[in-house]
């Protein structure tokens, strides 16, 4: 086991919308911590998982961050809510913008519809992901 197992635990949050589930987790991938939105997610992230996904980033500071909207048909406000805090979190002071797994097209309409695209870099998987990083911090 892991040391950081119990924090990524923690660090989810799944529901069902209009008969459909979907979980908002923090996974450790190769390329870093990832940020998994997984089927339609609608709601609000409960103060609880955002507080251990904080926990989860915090414990584990040296290794990138980005999301995976891949599998993620739907975002609502709350999830909306939860990406920007993750955001926040991952990036302080506006230090660049945070990479993003093949949004599914529907998600990325709604972040261009609220001017919040340009927080993303899109790229197509984890490999593209562990390269950019690479290049980022030459």
């Amino acid at each position: 086991m892991n040391a950081h197992d119990p924090l990524l635990a923690a660090a989810r949050h799944g529901g069902l919308h209009q008969g459909q589930p979907y979980e908002v987790r923090l996974e450790r991938r190769s390329p870093g911590l990832c940020l998994v939105f997984q089927g339609p997610v609608p709601a609000a992230v409960p103060a609880s998982a955002m507080t251990a996904i904080q926990r989860a980033v915090q414990g584990m500071p040296g290794l990138r961050a980005y999301a995976d909207l891949s599998q993620c048909s739907y975002l609502g406000s709350g999830a909306i809510a939860c990406l920007m805090e993750f955001l926040r979190l991952v990036s302080p002071r506006g230090a660049g913008p945070v990479a993003m797994v093949n949004p599914h097209a529907r998600a990325m309409t709604v972040l261009r519809m609220l001017g919040l695209s340009n927080f993303f870099v899109s790229l197509p998987d984890d490999d593209a992901v562990l390269r950019w990083h690479a290049e980022q911090h030459r």
